[in-house]
């Protein structure tokens, strides 16, 4: 507990407040919570290149050329610029998700929630940008209900307490 005294103090006063607000704003917290103690970093491997720069260059221009033809061109600007940040993305190997990893590490597992891990991040996008008519409000019940159990335990474990079990049941 002393070891992690500054976590803990963190996600336990997160963990009351989301006791004394709505719920979209109870889940944001409680989301919240998990990703303050997700402190792991994740290595971004790469693929192994048979070309040198000068070569990657040109191909991606001539995937440019290609894939424009596909898109009207009053958007030609704003797709070259959304290829510019692709292009980045496309040289990381695929990784494990994060927050499957961190679940993982913390002894729960992901496949056992009555919610995927999906449908959190898609609800966690969903309040946080604004869109709440995409908001499920028994989806948002439920997700509030797991992700209380899962605070629970996160504080827990960061106590160096481990004997728990999550209830996945939620009625």
């Amino acid at each position: 507990t002393l070891k992690n005294f500054e976590l803990l103090s963190k996600t336990v006063k997160l963990f009351n407040q989301s006791l004394l607000v709505d719920s979209s704003s109870a889940f944001l917290i409680r989301y919240n919570i998990i990703e303050i103690c997700d402190k792991q970093q994740q290595s971004n491997e790469k693929f192994t290149l048979v070309l040198n720069k000068n070569q990657i260059k040109v191909k991606q221009q001539e995937a440019l050329e290609k894939l424009i033809e596909t898109v009207l061109p009053a958007e030609h600007e704003e797709f070259k610029r959304r290829w510019e940040n692709v292009q980045t993305l496309l040289q990381d190997k695929p990784m494990k998700n994060q927050l499957v990893s961190f679940f993982e590490k913390q002894n729960l597992d992901p496949n056992s929630f009555p919610l995927k891990i999906n449908d959190l991040k898609k609800l966690r996008n969903n309040i946080t940008h604004g869109s709440i008519n995409k908001v499920n409000e028994e989806q948002l019940r439920k997700a509030n209900i797991l992700l209380y159990r899962i605070s629970g335990i996160l504080i827990l474990n960061l106590m160096g307490i481990k004997e728990w079990k999550l209830n996945t049941e939620i009625k």
